[in-house]
């Protein structure tokens, strides 16, 4: 049991978390006590519930915090999913009606809120250390938080552990944390690593064998470093891409800090050709040969790079995507032979 609840707190990371005091806060006294008076009605649904939070908030800082706090006192962590290793992926509305989530539930709820009232927030994927943490710890996706845009500048907030934390035994206990919402970029990097080192919101992105290190080591090289490219440029340029090609980039300077973080890029690859194709496939005429080898070759440059990370992989789970893999490339080169053939005989 001690095991397994270990096991649970390091890979879920809903922990008492480092986070705390690491922010300095404007007073919101006023816009918590709002959100914890919040009636039971305004949480029957989303509209609701935005309608409610940002009622009489002179800003968009004031209302992210409504958010930060409602979420955090309502709430709680989802335990029997995870330890039944059934952990659905759940829309901000499932969350809301349920009451319950993990940490891709909270983010989402933030997000979802925060989009309703036209405040830009993206939820961040990574690599967190929680009660447990080692640094023999394989570097992997393990928790999600939130960035949001108030003003010029990203903040980052991390709901989950602002609600609270698992005990040794493994039982959810509710405790606000503070310093999680608006933390630093300075104060996140000692726990949190994004899968795309651009959210890391630093000068310069830090390693991955740096962040391995303990927060004495990391401090001071994180407050000396110096700017080492526009990174505030190249984060508005991947937020104004679709959201595939946007997924597709994100795995791509994933896979390029932390060359062992295949998965999603394996993924990206083999769902952005479903997107190409139904993209792409619209604009061209079903007797365009040639157009329909383009596009066919395109796809196949597509799945064949999913394939060759699937393959790197090499576990029993992603063996059905690898499957997919192999016959749509089976039948891309197929069709590709067949539209060559046409194309010789004009």
């Amino acid at each position: 049991m001690l095991k397994l609840t270990k096991l649970l707190i390091i890979a879920l990371i809903c922990t008492f978390s480092p986070c705390l005091l690491f922010a300095q806060q404007p007073d919101f006294k006023k816009t918590d006590a709002y959100a914890r008076a919040a009636p039971a009605s305004v949480g029957k649904n989303l509209e609701s519930l935005n309608n409610y939070l940002v009622k009489g908030q002179t800003d968009d800082i004031q209302k992210v915090r409504a958010f930060y706090v409602w979420i955090s006192q309502n709430i709680n962590y989802d335990v029997k999913s995870f330890f039944s290793g059934n952990i659905a992926i759940r829309s901000a509305n499932d969350v809301l009606q349920s009451r319950i989530a993990v940490c891709d539930g909270y983010s989402e709820l933030f997000r979802t809120l925060c989009y309703k009232s036209k405040i830009k927030c993206v939820s961040v994927h990574g690599y967190a250390k929680g009660y447990g943490w080692t640094p023999k710890e394989k570097v992997h996706d393990n928790h999600t938080w939130s960035a949001v845009k108030l003003g010029n500048d990203w903040k980052l907030i991390d709901v989950t552990w602002g609600s609270g934390y698992l005990s040794p035994e493994g039982e959810y206990k509710p405790y606000f944390e503070e310093g999680c919402f608006l933390g630093s970029p300075q104060h996140f990097i000692l726990n949190h690593l994004p899968t795309d080192p651009l959210w890391q919101l630093l000068p310069c992105p830090v390693p991955v064998s740096l962040f391995l290190r303990d927060s004495n080591t990391v401090k001071p090289v994180v407050a000396a470093l110096k700017p080492c490219g526009n990174f505030a440029d190249s984060l508005e340029s991947m937020l104004a891409l679709d959201s595939m090609p946007r997924v597709l980039l994100t795995a791509r300077h994933a896979y390029a800090y932390n060359p062992e973080n295949l998965e999603p890029l394996a993924f990206a690859y083999l769902n952005y050709s479903a997107w190409y194709r139904n993209k792409e496939s619209a604009k061209i005429p079903v007797s365009d040969y040639a157009g329909q080898l383009r596009l066919s070759e395109n796809l196949l440059v597509y799945q064949t790079e999913a394939r060759k990370y699937f393959k790197k992989i090499g576990t029993d789970r992603i063996r059905n995507a690898l499957a997919v893999c192999e016959r749509n490339i089976f039948d891309a080169e197929n069709y590709n032979k067949r539209l060559r053939a046409v194309l010789n005989q004009q």
